[in-house]
């Protein structure tokens, strides 16, 4: 099956690993975050609020929007 992404706008102090604890309940998928930006992302921590990333549709989240809810 192919890989679903939606758009994640990033908000003030989120950092990969916080937006992977919140979409996914764990950290280690902060990685796969950052390999999914690559284009836009030069390191891992040049991540700035307002930004719009790509992440998996898949989670235990539901997704309205721009709006994560569990």
């Amino acid at each position: 099956a192919r890989e679903e992404f939606t758009d994640y706008k990033v908000q003030k102090g989120e950092t990969l690993q916080k937006i992977s604890m919140k979409l996914f309940g764990t950290t280690k998928k902060s990685k796969k975050l950052f390999d999914l930006n690559k284009d836009m992302l030069k390191s891992p921590d040049k991540i700035r609020p307002g930004m719009v990333i790509k992440v998996p549709k898949t989670g235990p989240t539901k997704i309205k929007g721009n709006e994560y809810t569990k």
